[in-house]
């Protein structure tokens, strides 16, 4: 009934929380009614739930940059190794964002030495293009080193964005992997040195049946031939040079333009310019980044504010950070079973983490039971030898999700007894009672005002001094050449319609019919 609907301070605390976790208000109302039982016994309706969302975005709506720039500035005041800047444009408009957190910088300087980043769209209202940095941990899970939000694909954002990575970090990556987009190809020398720059091989290789035509796309042993050539390991550059015209010359591609294009790139994807470089085999695409991208953005929306990104942001990378922890826990005190007497395979049992160790061992066994050496030779000082086949900061947020435990605990306990959940809730109200009579000014600093302004923080300044951002229009950052099967899709996308002149589909009307003045007479 309608006397008994009102939003109290839990429904208004519930709203908040799920709010975090990416769930609308809709999906709150109906998960509250799965807590308690019933949508009678909910004390509020589906539209109560909306209008306290409401409310909280119209509180952050005019300060949503303001909120994130001051909740970011007082991390940094109360931990200097969190590392956090921002640009505005000429309108005081949030126009870039950087951010990395005492953990990701130190998971970067154990795991920093290949850095995979991507851009990715679609997390926030403003339409700020999303650039999370990724690596791989000691268990090749990916992991995340730091973060930034930039509203145009250009190459002075992309050096803004590089510039803050690099003084964050303290030093620059062994080598940096991307796409070819002509922005990054750009920024990254600028900024980095040393670092090596390579693009993504997947990227380039799904490109080749749209270069290449549909005849010779269908044929399976060029298809071989230049994975052949391409995705060789073992190869070295002057080997793999002469084995690319090789193969360009037998199907007819040497004057093929994007095949120049690549080979004059071969420096930035082949793997044997890499061969050199710690780490040179851990990253060959962008693929990882890619994954991270879909973690994030499978835990926000295109229409969250920037308080609720950040919330949803962090809600993700807690999770990472938990299946790592797990990951760490496993591998104390557990030593795997060996399956061979060699010493190596203990020492790496020893030393690895229990995931890279079973590819190891995988790789010993095999070594032992299904290669022969086939040849030997001394390089220097190195012996090679030929084998063929025969393969956690505490917080203050700990006491109260105990609480929260013990209280979900308590329910599911007393929820078959009717006597239980009645002393249960007499013992509820008896302590929410001792707790307002305690403290008189509770009422006011926990009411709706405080729910809206724990949830989005409080302006400090009276003045907005970091406006939200314009919404961004980001088409790529550069032009490319678009393959005939790209051509052909956007001719067909674009709609025609029916002359009723002449009664053809050739993209005109009666005004401006070529058989109009026929008709006419």
């Amino acid at each position: 009934m309608r006397i008994n609907r009102k939003l109290d301070l839990g429904h208004q605390i519930f709203v908040a929380n799920c709010a975090k976790a990416n769930i609308g208000s809709i999906k709150s109302w109906k998960l509250y009614r799965q807590m308690v039982g019933d949508y009678t016994d909910v004390g509020a309706t589906g539209v109560d739930f909306q209008n306290f969302k409401r409310d909280l975005m119209a509180y952050i709506r005019g300060g949503d940059a303001q909120l994130i720039t001051e909740k970011f500035l007082h991390k940094k005041e109360l931990w200097s190794s969190f590392f956090f800047d921002y640009d505005v444009d000429e309108y005081d408009q949030l126009s870039r964002v950087f951010w990395a957190d005492p953990v990701a910088r130190r998971n970067f300087a154990c795991f920093g030495d290949v850095v995979s980043f991507d851009a990715t769209y679609r997390t926030n209202r403003y339409k700020l293009v999303f650039v999370p940095f990724t690596g791989i941990d000691n268990h090749k899970k990916s992991v995340t080193f730091a973060a930034g939000l930039i509203a145009k694909e250009d190459v002075e954002s992309y050096v803004w964005l590089l510039d803050n990575f690099k003084r964050a970090m303290g030093h620059e990556p062994t080598y940096i992997i991307t796409d070819q987009d002509p922005a990054m190809r750009v920024a990254v020398p600028t900024v980095f040195k040393s670092a090596r720059h390579r693009f993504c091989m997947w990227h380039i290789m799904s490109k080749v049946g749209d270069k290449v035509g549909s005849v010779v796309a269908k044929d399976q042993s060029f298809r071989r031939a230049l994975n052949d050539v391409v995705w060789d390991e073992s190869i070295t550059i002057e080997e793999f040079e002469s084995k690319w015209l090789g193969v360009m010359e037998a199907y007819g591609l040497s004057e093929h333009r994007w095949f120049r294009q690549m080979f004059d790139l071969r420096a930035f994807w082949i793997l044997a310019f890499f061969r050199d470089l710690p780490m040179g085999g851990l990253l060959r695409t962008t693929s990882r980044s890619e994954s991270q991208n879909s973690s994030f953005g499978g835990c926000t929306n295109c229409h969250a504010s920037l308080v609720e990104f950040f919330f949803h942001f962090e809600g993700a990378i807690d999770c990472q950070r938990h299946k790592q922890a797990k990951l760490n826990a496993a591998c104390e005190g557990h030593l795997p079973v060996v399956k061979t007497p060699l010493a190596i395979e203990r020492y790496a049992a020893a030393v690895y983490t229990i995931t890279v160790f079973y590819e190891v061992q995988a790789e010993i066994v095999a070594g032992c039971f299904d290669c022969s050496v086939v040849s030997s030779a001394v390089d220097g000082v190195l012996k090679r030898v030929g084998v063929e086949d025969t393969y956690g900061v505490a917080n203050s947020r700990g006491d109260s999700k105990q609480v929260w435990n013990d209280f979900y605990s308590c329910v599911a306990l007393a929820r078959h007894s009717s006597d239980r959940i009645m002393e249960l809730s007499r013992v509820l109200k008896e302590l929410k009672l001792s707790f307002v009579n305690a403290d008189t000014s509770i009422g006011t600093s926990i009411g709706k005002s405080g729910v809206v302004q724990a949830f989005g923080g409080v302006i400090t300044s009276s003045n907005i001094l970091v406006h939200p951002p314009t919404v961004a229009k980001n088409k790529g950052s550069g032009k490319r050449f678009k393959s005939a099967k790209e051509l052909a899709a956007e001719r067909a996308a674009k709609s025609t319609r029916e002359c009723k002149t002449c009664h053809k589909f050739d993209g005109h009307d009666s005004r401006n019919c070529p058989l109009k003045d026929l008709f006419i007479k």
